[in-house]
């Protein structure tokens, strides 16, 4: 006898709640990329095609994600362990903000990727702590108030990928409102 659809329902939105977790968790505890060798990329193409990935049966690009003109910067990266950082980075904006806009930045300190979005932002005690395995932020930060969302680990993942290429995730609120999450490149 089958439980009523909205008990099946709820059923597999928690299975699949424990799959994510578990796939990420395992992802976190592999960080595969710290081995991978670099090499030269441009990194507003790289983003561009983490974006164009998301676009089947995602978010809809045009509307929601944005990478902002400018010139192409080349850097010696290691592709895998950046666009798995960008892209969580712009999950999380897409998810928490609403939308997802880009900027590949380049000057004398080196190289910055920018991720804004239009949400709440975070209060500025948790802004380090969203690096932390499994945190979830307030259920505010959530644009539907569910909290529901991914299960803590985008961040920490993003940021384990930069360090081990030299670099590093942070995140700010935005004066204007929304947060931006910046990898920071030497």
């Amino acid at each position: 006898l089958l439980p009523p659809s909205d008990h099946r329902d709820a059923m597999l939105r928690t299975l699949a709640g424990m799959q994510e977790m578990v796939e990420q968790t395992m992802e976190f505890a592999r960080d595969v990329t710290a081995d991978e060798a670099t090499s030269a990329h441009g990194l507003r193409e790289l983003v561009s095609h983490v974006l164009l990935a998301r676009a089947p049966g995602g978010p809809n690009l045009e509307t929601l994600e944005k990478l902002e003109p400018g010139p192409e910067v080349v850097r010696r990266v290691r592709p895998i362990g950046l666009r798995r950082a960008v892209a969580n980075l712009v999950d999380n904006a897409v998810r928490h903000g609403g939308s997802a806009r880009v900027r590949v930045l380049s000057d004398a300190s080196g190289v910055r990727i920018e991720v804004d979005d239009d949400g709440a932002g975070l209060d500025p005690a948790m802004l380090e702590r969203a690096f932390e395995p499994f945190f979830q932020a307030d259920p505010a930060r959530h644009r539907d108030g569910t909290g529901a969302g991914g299960v803590g680990l985008g961040l920490s993942i993003a940021r384990s990928c930069m360090r081990a290429q030299g670099g590093d995730v942070t995140l700010a609120n935005r004066p204007e409102g929304g947060l931006r999450a910046s990898i920071q490149l030497p």
